[in-house]
């Protein structure tokens, strides 16, 4: 009955340890994919910051010229104004990045621990 119980015991220990041993390398590559992302994902945000950049840039070298016409224009029945809706979209784009970068982080912080 002793033999049978420190059988069971070492099969139960032996278990574990496979189990462990193929825990690893999934956690190693979701770490992996996890960084991947990470880096794709601050590459990105850069070359959007970069580019808000540019447009403000843009924008501050067009507010010097004198203004051609004062009254804004009008295109198929809409008034359009200075602010460009490319530039909130692309404003709008970088925020959700940066919150997508932040909640991957804390995802591969968790999974370190």
């Amino acid at each position: 009955m002793l033999k049978t119980t420190q059988l069971l015991l070492v099969i139960i220990i032996l278990l574990i340890v496979i189990l462990i041993q193929q825990i690893n390398p999934v956690s190693a590559s979701v770490e992996n994919r996890l960084r991947g992302e990470i880096n794709r994902l601050q590459a990105r945000v850069s070359r959007l910051e970069s580019a808000v950049t540019n447009l403000r840039q843009g924008s501050n070298n067009n507010n010097n010229s004198p203004p051609l016409n004062s009254s804004p224009q009008i295109v198929d029945g809409e008034i359009i104004g200075r602010s460009d809706p490319l530039f909130e979209r692309l404003s709008t784009l970088v925020i959700e990045l940066k919150e997508r970068v932040m909640d991957l982080e804390k995802r591969m912080n968790q999974l370190e621990r």
